[in-house]
């Protein structure tokens, strides 16, 4: 895919008491819908409403994690939705979750700034840093080896830290407002933050200095991923109501996926053909990525969805809401994900 390829967000209009969807330019208006999710993984509170900011499947594909704003970070059983056990105490709710490559460790942080490292197996935190960041961390992320995480916050700063000792290795600064995403790309050369600033940096992850800016978004971005071979980008940006996927080599913005409202979220499929997007209409849409389509689209949620996650099989897509839930949708065109029958 050489061309820059723009997909127009649906457009409404009132034709007496009828309400007609007129689509200008998208390809995917004839995707499969599906509207029952297969399991809705509920956070129980006594203290009102809860936003679930984020959601993470497990390298093998057995759990998912969750975070809870307030509350504590949940594993869950991916298969039944049940609750396998709670990471805590956190203060102020959890932001950021995300699991190691190999599945054996979970990485999350709150909104009073601490991270925290767990066996997944045990439930046992193995390591626990306390004010790592002023204010909420809002982005976690293992290097490849789990030797090293990176972490982003309200306080504009992404930080690696020594994931076994804790030690602060180097900071990363440069962004003019929160930090709300980070990734490492898959060989651990580089270090990927989106910001409010409307900005993604990427960093040397070794030195800490910037390489290079990608500055094409027209309001915050929340979520950055890697593709699994690295050469690309995927951002999810607010008012602009679009995710951008980038060439990585020279930062052109290879295709613009609008929607018609914020895009909170965004994860790659694990062969890198398709985009999961989390939208503020509580919708989640599957794009392919080389003709820029919407492949499919899970509906159900009664709020903004936020993050979002695809299964490593890649038969279910998982999305976490405002709305206090995680829902999990079979993936009906699952064989275009995967080259098992």
């Amino acid at each position: 895919m050489n061309a820059r390829m723009k997909i127009s967000r649906p457009q409404l209009f009132v034709l007496g008491c009828a309400i007609v969807l007129c689509v200008f330019g998208m390809r995917g208006a004839a995707a499969q819908t599906t509207n029952e999710p297969t399991l809705v993984l509920s956070m129980n509170s006594t203290t009102g409403n809860i936003i679930v900011p984020r959601v993470s499947y497990s390298p093998d594909g057995r759990f998912l994690l969750s975070g809870a704003v307030p509350g504590q970070a949940t594993l869950w059983d991916a298969n039944t939705g049940a609750s396998v056990r709670v990471f805590e105490p956190h203060a102020q709710g959890v932001f950021a979750v995300n699991f190691s490559t190999d599945g054996t460790l979970a990485a999350t942080g709150d909104g009073a700034g601490n991270l925290r490292i767990w066996d997944v197996a045990t439930g046992i935190p193995t390591l626990s840093i306390p004010n790592a960041h002023r204010g909420g961390i809002y982005g976690v992320a293992f290097s490849s080896d789990a030797t090293r995480i990176v972490t982003g916050g309200l306080d504009r700063l992404a930080k690696v830290w020594d994931s076994t000792s804790g030690e602060l290795l180097f900071t990363l600064e440069g962004h003019l407002d929160y930090v709300g995403a980070v990734a490492f790309s898959p060989d651990d050369s580089l270090i990927a933050t989106s910001s409010g600033d409307t900005n993604v940096i990427l960093w040397d992850s070794t030195t800490g200095e910037p390489e290079r800016t990608l500055s094409d978004h027209e309001g915050y971005l929340w979520d950055v991923a890697f593709s699994p071979d690295g050469t690309q980008i995927v951002t999810a940006g607010g008012p602009d109501l679009t995710a951008r996927v980038w060439a990585v080599e020279t930062g052109e913005v290879i295709a613009e996926l609008e929607h018609p409202s914020d895009v909170q979220g965004a994860a790659w499929s694990d062969d890198g053909r398709f985009v999961l997007t989390g939208c503020a209409d509580g919708t989640a849409y599957l794009w392919e990525v080389e003709t820029a389509e919407i492949v499919e689209t899970f509906s159900g949620h009664m709020n903004r969805v936020n993050g979002v996650a695809l299964s490593p099989d890649g038969f279910r897509a998982a999305a976490a809401s405002d709305d206090g839930s995680v829902m999990i949708w079979r993936i009906e065109s699952a064989l275009a994900l995967t080259d098992t029958p």
